[in-house]
């Protein structure tokens, strides 16, 4: 497949899937670019850091976006709070070259992760 086939794929699979799993799969790709971005520090290759943080960032913001301000105000607020903490950190992470930084933002993102998870899984959406 082609790297616009793959584009074009995923793309396809954000707009046909169900929110909850639009959720776990922007996790998973903020996850990823941040992996990237921790590699191009250790090159000392700062384009491909920037980039892969500015995704990860954008995905972030996509997700504060995204939160139903008509439901519970608490977990919005959480987690409204909460993706801009990661949007901070991932700022002052690029700023600074910190893989450790970064690293706090993936397990703070591999919990919260976890967490949705488990919470789909005791719903019946995925598969235990």
């Amino acid at each position: 497949m082609t790297p616009y086939g793959s584009q074009v794929y995923k793309a396809n699979e954000v707009e046909t899937s169900p929110p909850w799993k639009v959720l776990i799969m922007s996790y998973e790709t903020i996850i990823k670019n941040l992996k990237i971005a921790k590699e191009a520090i250790k090159r000392k290759d700062f384009f491909v850091k920037s980039k892969s943080i500015s995704k990860a960032q954008m995905i972030i913001l996509t997700l504060v976006s995204m939160l139903d301000q008509s439901q519970d105000k608490e977990i919005v607020g959480s987690l409204t709070s909460l993706y801009f903490y990661y949007t901070k950190e991932l700022t002052i992470a690029n700023a600074e070259n910190s893989v450790e930084r970064i690293d706090n933002v993936i397990n703070l993102i591999n919990t919260l992760k976890s967490s949705w998870e488990e919470a789909f899984s005791k719903m019946g959406l995925l598969a235990k």
